[in-house]
């Protein structure tokens, strides 16, 4: 990771500045919220619902993805100054990104689902569940659908990992909404 740029997000971080990342043109969508922490290959955000103008859920995303970005800090800003009037107020969730694979852990240990995405292999598809087991290049998760029932394991290859997402609206309602997954 640049200098600038560590140092860029120790200040969002510090002075909680809301930033937006731009991963185009090969992840189309763009992500805005805090930055709570950072390495050289993760960033952890409290994710902006541009919609809503709210703070919903978690992600962490792939340093290496990020082409530009976008901080909001100055006062004539008008991100700045929606973020000031409705008060948003970054949560640490107390996740741990030291690695993809701690950070996948730390989030099923305090969330009851978790969101993974391999932008670059498959788009707009993403896979919700509860954490089955871990190997050296892969992590395999009990799988929520759209209908909160589970579907059976799948697998992911570390490398292919963008983005995880937790803690949101939509993850907490299926989660919410699932029947107990059977220990196998």
């Amino acid at each position: 990771m640049h200098a600038r740029f560590k140092a860029l997000l120790k200040r969002c971080q510090d002075k909680r500045i809301l930033i937006e990342f731009d991963r185009r043109p090969q992840i189309s969508e763009r992500v805005a919220g805090f930055v709570l922490d950072f390495n050289d290959s993760w960033i952890l955000l409290h994710l902006l619902e541009w919609n809503t103008f709210t703070l919903n859920g978690y992600i962490v995303i792939r340093v290496q993805d990020i082409k530009r970005q976008n901080v909001f800090d100055k006062e004539s800003c008008w991100q700045h100054k929606a973020a000031k009037v409705n008060k948003l107020k970054p949560v640490d969730p107390g996740v741990s990104i030291c690695s993809l694979e701690e950070a996948v852990r730390s989030v099923c240990r305090k969330f009851p689902v978790i969101t993974i995405e391999k932008e670059l292999v498959v788009g707009d598809a993403c896979w919700i569940g509860r954490l089955a087991e871990f190997t050296p290049k892969t992590v395999s998760i009990h799988d929520l659908n759209t209908k909160a029932e589970w579907k059976g394991k799948v697998k992911f290859n570390l490398k292919d990992i963008t983005r995880l997402a937790f803690g949101g609206g939509y993850e907490a309602a299926l989660a919410l909404s699932a029947k107990k997954l059977r220990k196998i």
